[in-house]
């Protein structure tokens, strides 16, 4: 301790800061500065260990600088990672740390060497640190995956046995079809029938809410969620999730929504052709210009949506398809059928009646595009990038 006070408290701050819990520090705009971070770390370590050990000894013993100046500060970085992967719940191991960590290490151990011994020439020293500087950089590059060290984000999915039999297949459908999506915890979800029962700091903890052809009535629940959404929060309704007309008595949702409120329907659910409205945005992007989506009741609108300047239609039924319908005929008018107020982190999707709404694997396209848009524009920052 007392020959090495300085090698003993450096390493443990970085044992601290490898294994205690931290608020997420600031998004720094320089390319994979938390690899920048370990090499510097780990490089000041060693250098630190040449410090003390050139000071304490007059001879230089090149098995016991390699092992106390390189070999031991690489093996904690390694026994750190394995720790943070298996025995905290707050941090998580990753190659990547071990690799930057074991550079700053090289590099810390050559320069020792360079300064005392010049036992390489000028030119093989620049070569050797570009090398290895480069080496986190090459590797992040060269590799296409972005894996999940933990799960990226919380939803919240609110549904209703109270409904009638076609909504709630649908809802039983969607479950599952977002229990899928979770496969690996790359996010946690929670579902619920019930929103009174959280209060505005639970909700906060969700990146988005799910509304599976449910909504809320009372005036508490219809504020929390006003709070929510004013807030940054996220929202995908379904079908009757947007449901409203002169007995709904919100306003505001009604301005949420655009400015619609249910105007006529078909009757009864039946396929039909849709056609994408803009292929610059990231929901449609990946969609065909037209294509068939399964069977649903589809609601109208009115006034149509797409008048409000804040709304941005992203699917249209198209106008070939009418007359829609066979008991109840839609025959003329404008159908949007899935758009975003450009004012909130949200998506409307019109379909959602039945149990034919997760056959089509486009139209699941669209779900998982619409479910990853509006996660990934939180205000916390985008989960997938992390």
């Amino acid at each position: 301790m007392k020959t090495y006070p300085l090698s003993i408290s450096t390493a443990c701050v970085i044992i601290c800061l490898s294994l205690c819990p931290f608020q997420e520090l600031p998004k720094v705009d320089v390319p994979f500065a938390d690899k920048w971070t370990h090499m510097v770390m780990y490089g000041v370590f060693c250098l630190i260990i040449w410090f003390e050990y050139l000071r304490s000894h007059h001879r230089i013993q090149t098995g016991k600088i390699t092992l106390y100046g390189w070999l031991c500060p690489i093996v904690m970085s390694g026994l750190l990672e394995l720790a943070q992967e298996y025995l905290t719940t707050c941090r998580s191991g990753e190659w990547m740390d071990l690799l930057a960590n074991a550079i700053g290490a090289t590099i810390a151990y050559l320069l020792g060497w360079i300064v005392l011994r010049k036992i390489v020439s000028p030119k093989t020293v620049a070569s050797l640190l570009f090398l290895l500087f480069a080496l986190p950089t090459l590797a992040q590059e060269g590799y296409p995956a972005n894996y999940a060290r933990g799960p990226r984000f919380k939803a919240l999915i609110y549904y209703s046995n109270n409904v009638e039999s076609a909504h709630k297949e649908f809802a039983e459908q969607a479950l599952k079809f977002f229990h899928k999506l979770s496969y690996g915890e790359g996010f946690l979800y929670d579902k619920t029938t019930d929103l009174s029962q959280y209060t505005d700091e639970q909700l906060a903890e969700y990146d988005v809410q799910i509304w599976l052809n449910n909504s809320v009535h009372g005036e508490k629940e219809r504020k929390a969620f006003e709070r929510y959404m004013e807030n940054g929060g996220g929202w995908i309704g379904f079908h009757a999730a947007a449901y409203n007309d002169k007995n709904t008595r919100w306003p505001w949702f009604v301005n949420f929504l655009g400015g619609g409120v249910f105007y006529c329907n078909n009757w009864p659910p039946q396929p039909a052709l849709v056609v994408t409205d803009t292929d610059q945005h990231t929901v449609t992007k990946s969609l065909p210009r037209e294509f068939v989506i399964p069977s649903s009741e589809w609601y109208q609108w009115n006034p149509s949506p797409r008048k409000n300047p804040d709304v941005e239609v992203l699917l249209s039924i198209s106008p070939k398809n009418y007359p829609l319908g066979i008991k109840d005929v839609v025959k003329f008018g404008d159908f949007p059928i899935v758009w975003t107020n450009k004012k909130y982190r949200m998506v409307y999707l019109n379909g959602g009646h039945g149990d034919e709404c997760f056959t089509d694997a486009t139209t699941n396209l669209l779900y998982v595009n619409v479910f990853r848009w509006v996660v990934s524009t939180s205000p916390k920052g985008n989960p997938f990038e992390k």
